[in-house]
């Protein structure tokens, strides 16, 4: 069977294509044309995701993760919907298109704990009507829709993950943990606010077992995938700088409280269903880190 995986440079690709790769072929679609792989179960196929270039993309029984996106940054003020449309709604319905004509099995989603809000009430859960409160949250569930639609109509599986933040060695630091893990590596002082609020973290790791779980079950539905609780970012900056030998090295603002501390992903479906929760939890996950890091030399 080969896995179609888009995004397959980035982040969760990365780490996705090192384990997948041990049981499957895997096609890895990029923007860019200098990727090369020493695996000979990976290949790479350079792609605008026209529909004239994805045609010839898949092939029936294929299963398609897909990644590639629009992220949300803190660079840009009030984004607009405009901002994410080419990249997680038009190119998600090209590769549909392309990947129903081609009788493909399933159809495997990377979505975002930001299809939820306030609102939804906490913890999320994933059968509530979601309310999101960005252009990007809006963007993702979009794309959402367009899975369920074509797979349903084509008769193919799709699995939708709503994935909460995620990290691991190869993020980028602009997300608050990574950037408390750089800090701490160079023994820097960390800035911290003690307002109680709180973050849902799920190691790329765990993200990426349930990929693949998802594909061996052939599991259908919308799965929460989550670390199974919330961190206050007092909190991650004092486990980050135990495990990183940084301790004390700390900055702490006092300011307002905002005590969300049940913001976070409800798993008791993924868990009943996939028989699956997380096998890292913060302080485990950092280790896992911490020790990669010194492996690699980084």
């Amino acid at each position: 069977m080969r896995l179609i995986v888009t995004g397959a440079t980035g982040f969760i690709g990365k780490h996705l294509v090192a384990v997948a790769q041990q049981y499957f072929e895997v096609i890895c679609l990029t923007r860019g044309d200098n990727e090369k792989s020493e695996n000979q179960r990976v290949s790479f196929i350079q792609t605008d995701y026209e529909l004239n270039s994805l045609h010839k993309v898949f092939r029936e029984g294929d299963v398609l993760v897909h990644l590639a996106g629009q992220r949300l940054t803190k660079n840009e003020a009030n984004p607009r919907l405009v901002n994410f449309i080419e990249s997680n709604v038009k190119v998600t319905e090209n590769l549909l298109i392309a990947a129903s004509e081609a009788k493909i099995r399933q159809v495997v989603l990377a979505s975002t704990i930001g299809v939820y809000s306030e609102i939804d009430g906490m913890p999320y859960s994933e059968d509530i009507v979601t309310h999101p409160n960005t252009a990007y949250g809006l963007s993702k569930l979009m794309g959402e829709q367009l899975v369920n639609y074509y797979c349903m109509k084509n008769n193919i599986k799709s699995t939708v993950l709503r994935l909460s933040q995620c990290f691991g060695v190869g993020e980028k630091d602009s997300p608050v943990l990574m950037k408390f893990i750089r800090l701490a590596r160079g023994k820097k002082k960390l800035t911290a606010q003690d307002n109680e609020f709180y973050l849902d973290e799920i190691y790329v790791k765990d993200v990426v077992e349930v990929m693949l779980l998802s594909i061996r079950k052939e599991v259908e539905g919308t799965f929460n995938v989550g670390g199974g609780k919330a961190y206050s970012i007092l909190n991650m900056a004092e486990t980050v700088n135990s495990v990183f030998d940084n301790v004390h090295n700390i900055n702490v603002i006092s300011s307002k409280k905002i005590k969300n501390e049940s913001s976070f992903l409800s798993l008791k479906k993924i868990e009943t269903q996939l028989n699956w929760s997380p096998k890292f939890d913060l302080e485990k996950a950092l280790i896992d880190m911490r020790d990669s890091y010194d492996i690699n030399k980084e």
